[in-house]
């Protein structure tokens, strides 16, 4: 488990221009451990979605019987993911197909405190 401080725009009052940045504290979940979880997840083949350490978290299961709108994909590949838009995201995609080895990001979007 890993703490970072992230600063994020705030605006200080309504209706003005002044802003300010909010400085807090976030907990990044070990990936080793989330893999695990996930490995889990991708076993059992089935959809799910919650709260994973705190960490809002989805994973869909491959679906061949589709083909994804304006994409080269043959199909809908497995895919975990978590985390919140514009701070922390992680992701595991299995886009060769389920039993191929998962593609992984990890996004920070944030600007680091100093």
């Amino acid at each position: 488990m890993q703490v970072e401080v992230i600063k994020l725009p705030y605006l200080v009052e309504a209706y003005t221009d002044t802003k300010t940045d909010l400085t807090i504290p976030i907990v990044i979940p070990d990936l080793a451990e989330i893999r695990e979880f996930v490995a889990k997840l991708h076993a059992q083949d089935k959809p799910w979605r919650g709260e994973f350490q705190g960490w809002s978290a989805y994973y869909t299961p491959e679906d061949r019987s589709r083909k994804p709108p304006n994409s080269k994909q043959a199909f809908y590949p497995a895919e975990f993911w978590m985390g919140i838009d514009h701070i922390w995201t992680f992701t595991i995609s299995w886009e060769d197909g389920r039993d191929q080895e998962p593609f992984e990001l990890e996004s920070k979007y944030y600007k680091q405190a100093k």
